[in-house]
């Protein structure tokens, strides 16, 4: 298993304890883009936008990477730090 692999299967377990009406098919559907988890988040559990941002970027922000910072993040982009984590969790 590669970290980028371990990484996510880390961040989709902490989706499943803080929601577990969230199906491990809907959390893989949104290949880690944040923007896809946002909405999944507010459309099947009802969350205001706002909110479901925040707490998705709470939980993001636990999870511990070792990779590099992927290329919005090196371009001092707006919506780096740690949204682009492991390269798989990108906005869309």
């Amino acid at each position: 298993m590669t970290t980028e692999t371990s990484a996510w299967t880390e961040l989709r377990g902490r989706l499943r304890e803080r929601w577990p009406a969230l199906s491990e098919e809907e959390l893989d559907a949104a290949s880690g883009s944040r923007d896809e988890l946002v909405a999944l988040v507010e459309m099947q559990l009802g969350y205001a936008h706002r909110v479901a941002a925040a707490e998705v970027d709470t939980i993001v922000s636990e999870v511990p990477s070792s990779l590099p910072v992927g290329p919005r993040e090196e371009s001092g982009e707006a919506g780096g730090g740690r949204r682009g984590l492991f390269g798989l969790f990108r906005r869309s």
